[in-house]
């Protein structure tokens, strides 16, 4: 198959699939080569075509979503001379009824034809170029959001039921309460490793309770207890009933 034959089936192709863009006239960018010490580029002028072609991509939402990208292809040879090339250019084109797609320029130009674009197409690019920019900025919003969700919901929990402080001081009371977590905390007594746990639990009313001691369970485990009421204090804002000499009298409800 001829390039003239190639070139008629790509345009009648990208014009059935109505993808044509554009029909311009160049010369190849000039190159330099290290090796000879000497820029070269090509000597003929060329006919190349601009198509769309349909790619795809994600939504912010992450779901399949189509869009347009620029393709550049290489049609035909046309003349070492820039006129005699623009009018073999323009009756290809007439040829082929695209003329309306065809830009020419007045004076001869070196540039990379896979790199050039009518104003049109820039214009194109730039508006898929902001919202690319967008979709990311909406994108990192939304992971930044879920990555700090737990702390949205926690400030939820905490304005809906707010904690308040639980009995005397010196009291003694019997409690049953949730344990919400707890954390050990390693360190060295007289050259012997000691491990201390503090716990934090709430009751029914959304009370919190911190214990520092002995570990009392695991995560969600509701424990019936007495308890001496240590001090009240304030953590981030969050009013807390510190307690000591905890006794469990009963697991009543144990994660496994």
């Amino acid at each position: 198959m001829n390039c003239r034959k190639s070139a008629q089936e790509h345009i009648q192709s990208t014009m059935e699939k109505k993808s044509l863009s554009s029909l311009f006239v160049a010369l190849s960018e000039p190159r330099y080569c290290h090796a000879t010490k000497k820029t070269s580029g090509s000597k003929i002028f060329s006919l190349y075509c601009n198509w769309r072609e349909i790619v795809w991509g994600k939504n912010v939402n992450g779901d399949p979503v189509a869009r347009e990208e620029f393709r550049t292809h290489h049609m035909l040879n046309l003349s070492v001379d820039f006129e005699k090339a623009n009018q073999k250019a323009i009756k290809f084109c007439k040829d082929l009824n695209v003329t309306k797609r065809l830009y020419l320029t007045d004076e001869p130009t070196h540039q990379n034809p896979y790199n050039y674009r009518t104003p049109e197409e820039i214009d194109a690019e730039k508006k898929w170029e902001t919202i690319k920019h967008e979709i990311w900025a909406i994108r990192g919003l939304k992971n930044l959001v879920k990555k700090h969700s737990y702390k949205i919901a926690d400030l939820r929990t905490k304005r809906l039921t707010p904690s308040n402080y639980f009995g005397e001081v010196g009291e003694r009371s019997e409690l049953n309460l949730t344990l919400q977590f707890n954390v050990d905390f390693h360190s060295n007594f007289n050259g012997r490793p000691v491990i201390r746990w503090m716990n934090n639990l709430v009751d029914d009313k959304g009370n919190v309770f911190v214990y520092w001691g002995n570990k009392l369970g695991n995560k969600g485990d509701v424990i019936n207890l007495k308890a001496t009421i240590k001090s009240h204090d304030v953590y981030k804002g969050v009013k807390q009933t510190i307690i000591n000499r905890p006794k469990v009298i009963e697991i009543l409800d144990q994660v496994a």
